[in-house]
């Protein structure tokens, strides 16, 4: 059994349309900067969700009522623990929830002897690129990725995303010394 972080557990099956939600209102804040295609980008479905939440790789952070403000999805990638998504609801921003469940990503890699964090982010928003390198990642150099992370670059490039606009970052995980 996987260790969870103090204010995480992993996602159940019964509030998969909730996650929806969170990631829909996550998305929101894009409108505000001139976003609206990624503000307009509809949240993963159901089906996607499940994958995650069956292979406890789907993590929330809850309210005082015990449902989902926040949710991070991870998946191994070229030998990494690849945050594939997280979202907090907006009004739950800027209170440590997105770096708790970032961590707990850190956690499942590390559990799943893996070297390092990575993601993949818009560069100059403010909650995207600066703040992850604000809780320690760097920017992968494109000549540095590996078949993995290329091909989600591909991914995103597909989708419509502007791949110029985006950036790979990594945060390599601490090995616990035994």
């Amino acid at each position: 059994m996987e260790t969870l972080l103090p204010g995480v557990r992993l996602a159940r099956s019964d509030e998969l349309t909730l996650l929806q939600d969170v990631e829909w209102d996550s998305g929101q804040r894009f409108r505000r900067i001139g976003m609206d295609s990624i503000a307009d980008d509809d949240p993963p479905d159901i089906a996607t969700f499940q994958a995650f939440q069956r292979g406890d790789r789907a993590w929330v952070v809850v309210d005082e009522l015990d449902r989902p403000v926040g949710f991070a999805l991870a998946v191994e990638v070229d030998g990494g623990a690849h945050l594939q998504q997280l979202s907090v609801l907006e009004n739950h921003g800027n209170q440590g929830l997105g770096r708790r469940l970032v961590d707990q990503v850190e956690q499942w890699g590390r559990e799943h002897d893996l070297a390092a964090v990575t993601l993949s982010t818009f560069r100059d928003v403010p909650w995207n690129g600066p703040m992850y390198a604000r809780w320690g990642f760097e920017v992968i150099p494109l000549d540095q990725l590996g078949p993995g992370l290329k091909g989600l670059r591909d991914d995103e490039a597909e989708w419509g995303l502007d791949v110029d606009a985006r950036q790979f970052m990594v945060r390599p995980i601490p090995t616990v010394a035994g």
